[in-house]
């Protein structure tokens, strides 16, 4: 009994529907019986420390002039 994603295709509405078989859920929005799947984005763990691109990275503690690591940087000094 797997959750899916829809959107609803009268109103635009975003929702999960918890599906038994091969029913379609009605838009809890406006009721409409025109549904889509939804692809999901798969949710992911914040816990492993080196699976994780750079926006997702810790702010540094530099001052940012680019090389800045926050210790010891030859451009600044800092």
């Amino acid at each position: 009994m797997p959750i899916y994603e829809f959107q609803c295709l009268s109103c635009g509405h975003m929702f999960e529907e918890l599906v038994f078989g091969r029913s379609t859920p009605a838009c809890p929005q406006c009721g409409g019986k025109k549904n889509e799947k939804v692809i999901s984005r798969p949710a992911r763990s914040r816990s492993s420390s080196h699976d994780y691109d750079s926006a997702d990275a810790p702010a540094s503690s530099g001052c940012g002039c680019g090389s800045c690591g926050g210790g010891n940087c030859a451009s600044c000094g800092h």
